[in-house]
C-alpha cells in the first residue's frame, strides 16, 4: 500500500494513515505529547496518522495461535531443507538464464528479465527475509553467509542491511522514528493522488531500499564489505565471462 493507506503494524500505538490532502502533521505521535489515541484534526480529509492502542501484533498473534493450537510450537525454528535447496535451485536457474542469454537481442534480453528473472529475485529476496530471522540454520553466521549467497544474483548487497534494518522494524514496529519500513512523512505528504502512488507502488523496491540509507544510515560493518566484495566479484565474473 501506499502511505496513504495502512502505514505501520504495531507497537505500542499503530500507525495507520488514511488519504489525505493535507500536510502530514504529527499531531498524535507517541512522545508528540497527544493524548492515547488522539487522532488528527479535521480539515475535510484527515491530516495524519490514526493510532491505535492495540499493542504489538505478532506477539499477540502468536499467543493466541499457540494457545488454540499448541502442536504448532513444534514448527518453529530453523530448517534447513525449507530455503536453502529452494535458493540454490533459484541461483542455479539464474545464472543459466545469463548463460543462455549471452545470443539474445536486448529486446529479448529485457522481456525474460522481467518475466522470469525479476520473480527470481524476489524470491531471493523472501530467502533473504527468512534468514534475516535465523530460519535456515541453527547458527547466525551461517544464516549470513548462506545470505551472502542468496544475495549474489540480485547485482548489489541487500542481505546484511535488510538484516539490520528488518530486526529493527520487528523490536521498534510501529514506531515511525525508528521503523523503517513505515514511510517517511514526506512520503505521505507527497504520495497522495493516484498517478503518485502508481510511481511510489512501481519503485517500491528502490524506495524501500532507498529509504533508510536516507532517514537513519546503517554503520558499515565488516559483512556490509564482504558482501560488496562477493558481489562485485560475481557481476565482474559475469561480464567477463559471459560478456555485457
Amino acid at each position: 500500500r501506499s502511505p496513504c493507506g495502512a502505514m505501520g503494524k504495531g507497537g505500542e500505538r499503530m500507525a495507520v494513515a488514511e488519504p489525505t490532502g493535507a500536510p502530514l502533521r504529527d499531531v498524535a505521535s507517541p512522545g508528540a505529547g497527544a493524548a492515547p489515541g488522539a487522532a488528527a484534526k479535521r480539515t475535510g480529509m484527515r491530516a495524519d496518522f490514526v493510532w491505535a492502542e492495540t499493542g504489538e501484533p505478532h506477539i499477540r498473534r502468536r499467543k493466541l495461535i499457540l494457545a488454540k493450537s499448541p502442536h504448532l510450537k513444534k514448527l518453529q525454528g530453523p530448517d534447513p531443507w525449507i530455503v536453502p535447496p529452494r535458493a540454490l535451485c533459484v541461483i542455479a536457474l539464474q545464472c543459466a538464464l545469463a548463460y543462455a542469454a549471452t545470443g539474445l537481442a536486448w529486446w529479448q534480453i529485457n522481456l525474460l528479465a522481467y518475466c522470469v528473472g525479476a520473480f527470481c529475485n524476489q524470491n531471493l529476496f523472501l530467502a533473504i527475509h527468512e534468514l534475516s530471522h535465523n530460519l535456515a540454520f541453527k547458527k547466525a553466521v551461517h544464516n549470513k553467509l548462506f545470505g551472502l549467497l542468496c544475495n549474489l544474483p540480485t547485482c548489489v548487497q541487500v542481505s546484511t542491511p535488510f538484516t539490520y534494518y528488518h530486526r529493527r522494524h520487528h523490536v521498534y514496529m510501529g514506531d515511525h522514528h525508528m521503523d523503517q519500513d513505515i514511510p517517511t512523512k514526506g512520503e505521505a505528504n507527497l504520495i497522495c493522488n493516484t498517478i503518485s502512488k502508481f510511481v511510489w507502488a512501481f519503485f517500491q523496491v528502490e524506495v524501500y531500499a532507498l529509504r533508510p540509507m536516507f532517514s537513519m544510515p546503517k554503520p558499515p560493518t565488516a559483512w556490509d564489505a564482504a558482501g560488496w566484495a562477493a558481489c562485485i566479484a560475481f557481476d565482474l565474473g559475469m561480464l567477463f565471462g559471459l560478456g555485457p
